[in-house]
């Protein structure tokens, strides 16, 4: 550990004892005020501001159980489990200074310390702290080495840490929750957008003093790993540290909530990556790290890949219409959900471009609005997707993609109570020989790896079978999602509300 994270970890601990006794003191403390409501961003106040014994910081943990309980032990079950507590780490770490010695050739003006280059800083920390800091007393310094805490996905805390301990009708919750800058976590679309904001990407954020985030594509050539997110299996895995609760409700989540949270990041996904590219075509060049087009918008494979042979990726590109051809890369964000829906193109005006992108956004507006009802509802809008005849990958990297988006409902449908066919089992089978060469999932290598080398035609940097990919891939995939539509179609009724 370096000597900023260790002090940051002491001065958090010191605050931890500070709080604790002043509430061990104090148990019945004068009546809380309310939150600021001026519209100013709000400041930071560190973990530490939550992490009391009396708040979320019990130490008694239970781990494996998730109850009404469960608040009392966020701080510690976050701290002893989830990966963003190391987030701030590798930017210390051997890959990042590869990176900041990569980026350093094109511009020896930068810096060779990632924890000091804000852009790193934007997604490795609280994104409002990634900003020149004058700090004599080292405090926030502290507080931004402590990585990506509490309030970098609920939102900093001044105007909501006492407030937010009082009963909130759930008719306020959500101007409640606006007015205070604290980010609703219990609506899949908040939660989805919030995390693809550094997974994926985002635009500033003026009234929440958050920066542009954006991993484009000099940072992927010097060496940082792409950016890849599937909403509903990152968030599966991801170690719980509170209770997954009904949105509208506040009770527990029925059966079909994990449905409810694949549709909905499905859908997130594809809003991000139409947000980030208006972003970069209105930065356009004014920006000199911001150059237009930006490739990171753009298909890796149609570039990168063996030119010896002719594999699928090739064969499925020149089948393209002019448009669509060898050398005119496919935008990146095209998703499976929003089939037959325009999508730029390589080389047109940017007016084009942008009517195009407006268009998907208001198409993947009215999906959200399908999905705000039942999970008949739900069910409906996933089968849709799954029949659609439409659907059809046009290279490598949008067949990977789908299978991933594919492969997450299929868990998706396990977690609602449903039992996978032999047959679902068998085509994601097919699915992985075609596009790794073997049925077994890829492996996934480590970055810090010393054999490590980046596959760039291969998606989330799995490293490739030497067998050869059949093909179709698509009739392959076709025949996945009809094995998926059946699975659903067995699951039972689920509850009235999402």
């Amino acid at each position: 550990m370096s000597s900023v994270s260790r002090a940051a970890l002491a001065s958090t601990l010191l605050g931890l004892f500070a709080i604790g006794a002043v509430l061990s003191q104090n148990p019945d403390p004068a009546p809380r005020s309310a939150a600021p409501s001026d519209d100013r961003p709000a400041e930071t106040v560190g973990m530490a501001g939550c992490a009391a014994t009396g708040c979320h910081g019990r130490t008694n943990v239970r781990h494996g159980t998730l109850d009404a309980d469960t608040w009392h032990e966020s701080f510690a079950l976050w701290l002893d489990r989830d990966p963003h507590t190391r987030s701030y780490a590798v930017l210390e770490g051997p890959l990042a200074k590869s990176i900041m010695k990569n980026l350093r050739h094109g511009d020896p003006s930068l810096t060779e310390d990632a924890t000091k280059d804000l852009r790193c800083l934007a997604c490795h920390t609280n994104p409002s702290l990634a900003k020149p800091i004058e700090d004599a007393s080292g405090q926030l310094l502290r507080i931004r080495a402590e990585g990506v805490s509490c309030e970098a996905c609920h939102g900093n805390a001044e105007k909501w840490q006492i407030a937010h301990t009082n009963p909130i009708a759930p008719e306020t919750r959500k101007s409640t929750f606006a007015a205070w800058q604290m980010n609703d976590l219990n609506d899949w679309h908040v939660q989805a957008t919030t995390c693809a904001g550094c997974h994926i990407g985002a635009p500033e954020d003026k009234a929440r003093g958050i920066p542009v985030r954006d991993m484009n594509h000099d940072m992927i050539a010097a060496g940082h790993p792409r950016l890849e997110f599937e909403f509903a299996s990152y968030q599966a895995r991801l170690a719980k540290h509170w209770m997954p609760r009904n949105r509208k409700t506040g009770q527990p989540q029925s059966a079909d909530a994990p449905l409810h949270a694949w549709a909905v990041g499905q859908l997130a996904v594809e809003e991000a990556y139409c947000t980030l590219s208006l972003d970069r075509m209105a930065r356009g060049n004014a920006d000199p790290r911001s150059p237009y087009p930006e490739f990171a918008d753009w298909n890796c494979s149609h570039c990168h890949h063996q030119l010896a042979g002719v594999p699928w990726r090739e064969q499925a590109a020149k089948a393209q219409s002019p448009a669509r051809g060898l050398g005119r890369p496919a935008w990146i964000g095209a998703s499976a959900y929003l089939p037959a829906t325009p999508v730029p193109a390589f080389g047109e005006k940017r007016d084009a471009q942008k009517t195009k992108l407006d268009q998907r956004l208001q198409r993947i507006a009215a999906q959200f609005a399908a999905l705000e009802k039942t999970p008949a509802d739900v069910r409906k809008s996933i089968s849709d997707r799954l029949a659609d005849s439409s659907i059809a990958p046009a290279n490598w990297e949008e067949a990977s993609r789908d299978y991933l988006g594919l492969r997450s409902l299929e868990l998706a449908i396990r977690s609602a109570g449903g039992v996978p066919s032999n047959e679902t089992l068998g085509r994601l089978a097919d699915a992985r020989k075609a596009l790794w060469g073997s049925p077994d999932e890829p492996a996934r290598k480590e970055h810090a790896a010393k054999d490590y080398h980046r596959k760039p035609e291969s998606r989330w940097l799995w490293e490739q079978k030497p067998d050869a990919r059949p093909a179709p891939v698509d009739a392959t995939l076709r025949a996945l999602r009809d094995a998926l539509a059946n699975d659903l179609q067995k699951l039972p009724a689920g509850n009235p509300k999402p």
